[in-house]
């Protein structure tokens, strides 16, 4: 699951990786949208379900939520691996040719 803007008529997309509050936290959609404004089609990855007491919009941790490594530990690599696949085979199924990532905080980390 993921949140797309795909207006751009662009062949190239960003892949962005949300942080620990989400695909849906702080201004990651926002970011999303103004990427998209640029000219890029841009996929946002719900990369952290199931989310902690319900996260924010199904993913992550929620607004008032402390951070538990009992529950990030549940994420490793071998986890993410086919969401994120998942997530570049949307872009390039939307015709992206070229695709960056970004990550913010969790979602930097390689």
């Amino acid at each position: 699951e993921l949140y797309a803007n795909t207006a751009a008529s662009s062949t190239n997309g960003i892949l962005i990786c949300p942080d620990v509050w989400g695909w849906n936290g702080g201004r990651v959609r926002a970011i999303a949208d103004g990427l998209s404004e640029q000219g890029y089609k841009v996929a946002v990855g719900k990369f952290l379900a199931p989310a902690l007491d319900g996260g924010t919009d199904g993913d992550a941790l929620p607004p008032d939520g402390d951070f538990s490594m009992d529950w990030i530990k549940q994420f490793p690599w071998e986890t993410q691996r086919p969401k994120v696949e998942a997530a570049l085979g949307f872009l390039k199924a939307e015709g992206c040719s070229k695709i960056g990532v970004l990550g913010f905080c969790y979602g930097g980390h390689p």
